[in-house]
């Protein structure tokens, strides 16, 4: 299951997967006020978004919306990726649960490595400011779901290509 809270306690529960390394580094430099990656994302207008090359097959998705109420919006889950996503200013609700307890309505595999699920119940994880969750290939997941009021995020999801043996 998805290992969630502020970005330093997620990389310390993080599997010793070295290729983790380089999206762990990309997120504290995203976070650093002075960075040139800080500067890129704030100057993001609401509904953009911007894909960032780190190597080794891993990308991430900067990207700037308003959340949405609880209700819309689909669960899904990858195969080939696993996710960090990390919110850098604003705050938000990330639906999780099992995969394999999950009953499929749209499989995008593996041309998009996406699949898509019908409603289901959920846990909730709240995410602010420096709050990441790395989420596996087994969690279905749906951010972006509003905490209260509607708020702007800011965040970046960093597509980890999993690696099998």
């Amino acid at each position: 299951m998805a290992v969630s809270g502020r970005l330093a306690a997620v990389r310390a529960q993080a599997p010793g997967l070295p290729f983790l390394e380089a999206a762990f580094a990309y997120a504290v430099e995203l976070l650093d006020p002075g960075s040139a990656a800080h500067r890129r994302l704030l100057a993001l207008e609401e509904g953009g978004s911007h894909r960032v090359e780190l190597g080794g097959g891993l990308h991430a998705i900067e990207q700037v919306y308003r959340t949405r109420p609880p209700g819309q919006g689909r669960l899904e889950s990858h195969f080939a990726h696993l996710d960090l996503q990390l919110v850098v200013a604003g705050e938000e609700l990330l639906q999780l649960a099992d995969a394999g307890r999950l009953r499929l309505v749209e499989d995008g595999r593996p041309e998009r490595d996406v699949a898509f699920y019908a409603p289901a119940p959920v846990s909730l994880v709240h995410l602010g400011p420096g709050d990441a969750a790395l989420v596996f290939p087994d969690d279905g997941h749906l951010s972006g779901v509003r905490a209260g009021q509607a708020a702007l995020v800011r965040k970046t999801v960093v597509k980890v290509p999993v690696r099998n043996g």
